[in-house]
C-alpha cells in the first residue's frame, strides 16, 4: 500500500511539476531525472529532509512532497505502537492465566475425585521412567 501511494506521489510530482514549469517557462528540476532518480530523491527527502539541490516549485509540489514524511513516520509508529500493543497483551494474558507457556512432556488432569492423588503420584514419582508436570483443572 504504501508503495503504491509513493508511486502515485512520485508520478504526481513529476507530472504537476513539469505542468507548472512549462506553465511559467521555467526549468524543471524533476525534468531530467528518471523515475528511479525521482524515488531516490523522494526517499532521501523523506528520511533525512535533505533536499539534494533541488526540490518542487510548485505549491501542490511541495504539499506532495511534504506527504511522504508524514506518512513515513506515521507507518513507522504504527508498527512500533502495534508491536509493543501486542508484547503488552501477550505479557497481561500470561500474568493473568489466560495464556500457558509452552510446556513439554505435561498432563492435563480434568476434575477431582478419590482417585486424583494416587493418579498425580504415579505422574510425578521420581523413580519411574517417565515423569510429567501436571496440570489439575477441578
Amino acid at each position: 500500500m504504501i508503495a503504491l501511494i509513493f508511486s502515485i506521489d512520485i508520478m504526481a510530482i513529476e507530472y504537476l511539476e513539469s505542468a507548472f514549469s512549462f506553465e511559467h517557462d521555467i526549468p524543471s528540476p524533476f525534468e531530467s531525472l528518471s523515475f528511479s532518480e525521482t524515488l531516490l530523491w523522494l526517499l532521501t527527502f523523506a528520511s533525512t529532509g535533505y533536499t539534494q539541490g533541488f526540490s518542487p516549485v510548485s505549491v501542490i509540489g511541495k504539499v506532495l512532497a511534504m506527504i511522504i514524511p508524514i506518512l513515513g513516520i506515521g507507518t513507522a509508529l504504527s508498527a512500533i505502537i502495534a508491536f509493543a500493543h501486542s508484547r503488552i497483551q501477550i505479557k497481561d494474558h500470561e500474568k493473568r492465566g489466560l495464556r500457558i507457556k509452552t510446556l513439554k512432556n505435561h498432563v492435563i488432569l480434568c476434575g477431582w475425585n478419590e482417585r486424583a492423588p494416587g493418579i498425580i503420584r504415579g505422574l510425578t514419582n521420581p523413580n519411574s521412567e517417565y515423569q510429567f508436570k501436571v496440570i489439575v483443572f477441578a
